[in-house]
């Protein structure tokens, strides 16, 4: 029985072991709403160092796909059928570290875990983008999340 193609992998249960980071961005463990997403197999975090891009670190911010094929898959705001700023309705930040690779070394849609509710450290995060205005966008979709920003 093999993996089709569009097959979703990473889902819960035994799997090979993976070294993974842990990332702190929580401010509150207590007062948090998560939700189960699937991240399509392109996406990338360019806050990594060429080449393992397609190592998605926790506290990135990813965004639904609103139209097309991969319509209601997540995405880094970088990627080809991320909405524009004007078309972003959710968002959610990835809880943990994860690699887009299947066993087979191929690119494959995962499972995830992002946060939709809860009090961060902006600072902690990765917006995927330097566009202001999508970032604002990002932050509006997550308007059950609290940024905290530390003041100089």
């Amino acid at each position: 029985m093999g993996h089709e193609s569009g097959a979703v992998q990473g889902l819960p249960g035994l799997g090979p072991v993976q070294q993974m980071e842990t990332v702190k961005f929580l401010r509150d463990n207590n007062h948090i709403v998560r939700r189960g997403v699937i991240v399509h197999k392109d996406t990338d975090d360019f806050s990594r160092p060429p080449g393992s891009e397609h190592k998605l670190k926790g506290g990135l911010v990813v965004v639904r796909v609103e139209a097309g094929v991969n319509k209601n898959l997540y995405v880094d705001p970088l990627h080809p059928d991320a909405p524009l700023v004007a078309d972003v309705k959710e968002a959610g930040i990835l809880m943990e570290s994860f690699s887009m690779h299947g066993p087979d070394g191929v690119r494959v849609n995962k499972s995830a875990t992002v946060l939709i509710h809860g009090f961060v450290d902006e600072l902690s995060l990765v917006f995927g983008t330097a566009v202001p205005a999508y970032i604002d966008a990002l932050k509006a979709a997550l308007h059950l999340v609290e940024f905290f920003k530390p003041v100089p």
